[in-house]
């Protein structure tokens, strides 16, 4: 379970600005026992871009990157029968930071400089295609 935690956070994370990778997943779940994988399907609703990053080009960067790392762990695409389910997604807000700086010798002269940036999460999941329920998320 560890090596298909990191090896998700690397793939998923790498090139990223300093980040946190957290996992969890169902202790009861034997993972020795899942050998292949499928996308899940998008619902109407889940396919919108409600505050993700979204494109074509994103998601077969992401899709590449994730089928890589579960293949390096000898687990095997399988659109009819697959073992698993894997869906991802991206969110992030924007955010803003105002820094306000003395400069010279008088008490009025200030620069003020804003910096507009996002912050996100990216989320991996994978459950079981049987009973919807998940086995393991990342993010």
């Amino acid at each position: 379970m560890r090596r298909i935690t990191t090896l998700c956070a690397l793939i998923m994370f790498a090139g990223c600005t300093p980040f946190t990778v957290q996992h969890d997943y169902d202790p009861n779940i034997d993972f020795s026992l899942y050998h292949s994988f499928a996308w899940m399907p998008l619902t109407t609703k889940e396919s919108g871009t409600s505050n993700s990053l979204s494109g074509p080009f994103l998601d077969q960067r992401i899709r590449r990157a994730i089928a890589e790392g579960l293949a390096a762990r000898a687990l095997t695409f399988e659109p009819e029968e697959p073992d698993m389910l894997v869906a991802y997604q991206v969110r992030y807000q924007r955010r803003s930071r105002v820094d306000v700086r003395a400069y010279g010798y008088s008490r009025y002269a200030h620069q003020v400089d804003e910096t507009r940036f996002r912050v996100g999460t990216f989320i991996v999941d994978f459950v079981n295609p049987e009973s919807g329920d998940l086995i393991w998320r990342g993010w």
